[in-house]
């Protein structure tokens, strides 16, 4: 993504907000207006005008980031974790208590390659274990073909209205802010040398990837927050593992019969690897804040603990 760090990168969930909101502009209005978007984002960066906003981000600012990634997403989790379908309650929580035991005892023993592939064979083996015993098992789609491509590369466009577009910028504004935030805090952890260099080119690509994603009619890029905990559960800081991710995805794209697969994974499993992530993005922060000094005084903690407290509130009042 131009900034050659080790992010993941993902489909930017403000943008979907933004879709489902605007749907009765009609998909072409929107796909414009995300075009016109990501166009002015790429050209705010390659102009260098996104350096102003980097300022703001001090070490404070990245740990609230950080710690409020893993926070936000305790309602999901628990959705997730709670989410037993006809499995008893008693039983998934049983169940889910010794996977997360199970993951953190092999965290700690485990070391090298096996450590980095901890999560992969942890999903995998959950799965199945949760299956057979739970008797979970969903037939499977024989009508799914291994490998198919779509009736259409592109999406439809037409002009949209003015308010739209405003209403699209504004959550450009938010992806720019988590953005430079999950670049910030990666180069942070790392302690990336000309992290504003890497900055300005990560930004100006997301913008160009939201531009080609709205041709293919398929929701942009951001990259995300969590990186700093899949960093540090992987224990593994290169950018060259991505490649082979990439490819796999691209490859999943185009097998119906593969997604079909994945979609069989149990929500409590997909819980507690999220979980496991999270965990280790709070050690990467409270890492950090040991290493920069960010708490000198009571004052310091009351500035990163209320947006802290406030944030987790809020996404539980919106997941209710």
């Amino acid at each position: 993504m131009g900034h050659k760090l080790p992010l993941v990168i993902g489909p930017a969930d403000v943008l979907l907000v933004g879709i489902i909101t605007n749907l009765d502009h009609g998909l072409g209005a929107i796909n414009s207006s995300i075009a016109i978007g990501g166009l002015i984002l790429m050209l705010l960066a390659l102009s260098g005008l996104i350096k102003y906003a980097e300022r703001l981000f001090t070490s404070r600012v990245i740990m609230v980031i950080l710690m409020l990634i893993a926070f936000t997403l305790i309602p999901p989790i628990i959705n997730l974790l709670s989410s037993a379908g006809t499995v008893p309650l008693n039983y998934n929580f049983l169940f889910v208590m010794l996977f997360i035991l199970t993951i953190f005892t092999a965290h700690t023993l485990t070391r090298g390659v096996l450590k980095s592939l901890l999560r992969l064979i942890a999903l995998f083996a959950g799965s199945l274990a949760y299956c057979t015993i739970f008797k979970t098992y969903n037939p499977f789609n024989s009508d799914l073909v291994i490998f198919g491509l779509p009736q259409s590369f592109l999406g439809p466009f037409s002009i949209p209205d003015i308010g739209l577009v405003i209403s699209f910028l504004i959550s450009f504004l938010v992806l720019a802010i988590n953005d430079i935030s999950s670049m910030e805090s990666v180069g942070f952890l790392l302690k990336a040398r000309k992290l504003q260099k890497r900055v300005k080119k990560g930004v100006s690509i997301t913008g160009a990837g939201n531009v080609l994603a709205r041709l293919l009619g398929v929701v942009g890029p951001v990259n995300y927050s969590l990186s700093p905990g899949i960093i540090v559960a992987t224990q593994n800081t290169s950018g060259f593992t991505l490649i082979p991710a990439a490819a796999g995805l691209l490859i999943l794209v185009f097998s119906p019969a593969a997604l079909e697969v994945l979609t069989a994974i149990p929500s409590p499993v997909i819980g507690v690897i999220l979980l496991y992530l999270m965990t280790a993005q709070i050690g990467a922060t409270m890492m950090l804040s040991v290493e920069n000094k960010t708490f000198r005084s009571v004052d310091d903690g009351i500035i990163v603990g209320l947006p802290l407290l406030l944030g987790t509130v809020i996404a539980f009042l919106l997941f209710q």
